[in-house]
C-alpha cells in the first residue's frame, strides 16, 4: 500500500478506520483496549482466556455495507509481545479458519466458508 490510496489508483471504499493514537479513539468490538509503554493498543479479549491449554482468539468484524469488491487494500500495525508461535500446532488437528489457527492477525472474508486473504 502506497500513500493513502492504494497505489494511487481510484475507486477505493475505507470499509474502517482506527487510529489509536488518536483521542477518544475506542477498540472495535470483539477486542480489548491495554496499554502498553503508553501506547494505546487494541488487543486479545482476556475474558477469552478460560483455559490456556488450548489457543483462544479474539475477533471483530467490519461491514462491506454490501458492497461488491475485488480487490483488497489496507495495513494492520501489530505489536507483539510474549513469543509467536505462527501457524498453531491445533490447525493440525482438523482446526480451520473459523478456529483459533495462527498466533499474530488474520484478515478473512464471507463466513461460508470463510476465506483467507492475509496473515502476519
Amino acid at each position: 500500500m502506497e500513500g493513502s490510496n492504494c497505489g494511487g489508483e481510484g475507486g477505493w471504499t475505507r470499509i474502517a478506520f482506527i487510529n489509536m493514537s488518536q483521542p477518544g479513539t475506542t477498540c472495535p468490538t470483539g477486542l480489548t483496549e491495554e496499554q502498553y509503554d503508553n501506547i494505546t493498543l487494541c488487543g486479545l479479549n482476556h475474558t477469552a482466556l478460560t483455559n490456556t491449554y488450548y489457543p483462544v482468539c479474539s475477533s471483530t468484524f467490519f461491514s462491506t455495507y454490501g458492497l461488491n469488491y475485488s480487490k483488497v487494500c489496507g495495513q494492520v500495525r501489530g505489536y507483539q509481545y510474549g513469543f509467536a508461535e505462527g501457524l498453531d500446532r491445533y490447525h493440525d488437528y482438523g482446526y480451520s479458519l473459523s478456529d483459533p489457527y495462527l498466533t499474530g492477525v488474520s484478515i478473512t472474508y464471507d463466513d461460508n466458508p470463510i476465506k483467507h486473504i492475509w496473515s502476519y
